[in-house]
């Protein structure tokens, strides 16, 4: 059978189940240059409130805050003309640290302006430095990687040209430019284990799909294609080749970041096991089993009859489960077969009140 082991339980074909703490206030920082802070955007066009509005509809129980740190033109530095990091003396990194107080995770996204100043190995060493500051002023903080565009050549985007990334030849995709100093992040961040959205990746594989319309035109104005058919004779590519993402780029941005925030934050909430019963009247454990299945345990001071269901995110009811009195200490088998990983609630009721119990499945 296959063995899956996840956050130190080792089991054989079975999900890994975890409680998790009762909701609170989890604050996210979006750290990088202009594809970040989307500055020619506003409101709901913008990839902070798409990345907001994803989280919320997934967790509506947590009270998200999700603060853009990005700055134009801005690599991390120093060595730049707009470096986050200055060589001596005040850094904007200061003030951003100073601005936003208790982060519980960091999304790095830089490179695009690095590659013009320096290599894809200077470009790693700076990004260590970043990570290193970013853990001494976020202890405890979830840091989180990022990739960052891609361009569709040579069908919307022009010929590249740069001085930094070995190897590269004068004229080719700006894709082929930037592919070490990705790759550079790639490997840092399986080193390290560092979550990555591969923002690269996910434009890429939407791209290859004929979702190629995910970035502002030349115009730095025109957000979408309603004036490509004026530039279709165009002898070059300029009108397509803006390398900032539009609404649409902006929202599969925002949906790569959600789905690795997601995972992060149920990991870093998790509660392992839970204690033994402390003064309340009820309380609900869970085991997961060899069999697939997740044992609930359910603790009462007294005997009575309970009811014990489990519901996803929407609320939809997936298994009910009624219950005679029968003793202080009651163990129920849930087969969980037919679900996927994700968020689910436990909800357990009875004469002697109600205990709700949040958990992740991972398969």
């Amino acid at each position: 059978m296959k063995r899956v082991t996840v956050f130190g339980w080792t089991l054989i074909a079975a999900a890994a189940l975890f409680f998790i703490t009762n909701s609170y206030g989890y604050k996210i920082l979006l750290i990088g240059d202009s594809t970040v802070i989307t500055s020619y955007l506003s409101g709901v066009n913008t990839i902070t409130y798409k990345l907001l509005a994803k989280l919320q509809a997934a967790q509506p129980d947590v009270t998200w805050t999700v603060a853009n740190a990005g700055l134009d033109g801005e690599s991390i530095g120093p060595g730049t003309s707009k470096n986050l990091i200055e060589a001596s003396g005040t850094s904007r990194y200061n003030s951003v640290v100073a601005a936003h107080p208790g982060m519980n995770m960091v999304l790095v996204r830089y490179g695009i302006n690095d590659g013009k100043y320096y290599s894809p190995a200077n470009f790693i060493i700076k990004a260590r430095n970043l990570i290193s500051k970013l853990k001494t002023d976020y202890p405890g903080a979830k840091i989180i990687l990022e990739t960052s565009m891609f361009v569709d050549f040579p069908n919307h985007a022009k010929p590249y040209y740069g001085n930094y990334s070995a190897g590269f030849t004068q004229g080719q995709s700006r894709n082929v430019y930037m592919k070490p100093y990705y790759d550079s992040l790639r490997t840092l961040a399986a080193a390290a284990n560092y979550p990555l959205v591969d923002v690269c990746a996910r434009l890429d594989s939407l791209t290859q799909k004929g979702d190629w319309d995910l970035r502002i035109r030349g115009d730095a104005v025109t957000l979408d294609s309603s004036l490509d058919a004026q530039h279709i004779a165009d002898a070059d590519k300029s009108w397509w080749d803006n390398i900032h993402p539009n609404p649409h780029g902006c929202d599969a941005i925002a949906q790569a970041e959600s789905e690795i925030i997601l995972t992060a934050y149920a990991a870093s909430v998790v509660e392992k096991k839970e204690g033994p019963l402390q003064g309340a009247n009820l309380d609900l454990q869970a085991t997961p089993l060899s069999n697939g299945q997740v044992r609930f345990s359910v603790l009462q001071k007294a005997t009575s009859g309970f009811t014990l269901s489990v519901a996803d995110v929407k609320g939809r009811v997936l298994w009910n489960y009624n219950a005679a009195p029968a003793g202080t200490s009651t163990a129920v088998s849930w087969n969980p077969s037919g679900t996927g990983s994700g968020i689910y609630f436990a909800h357990l009721r009875s004469r002697q009140g109600d205990v709700a119990r949040r958990f992740a499945l991972i398969f």
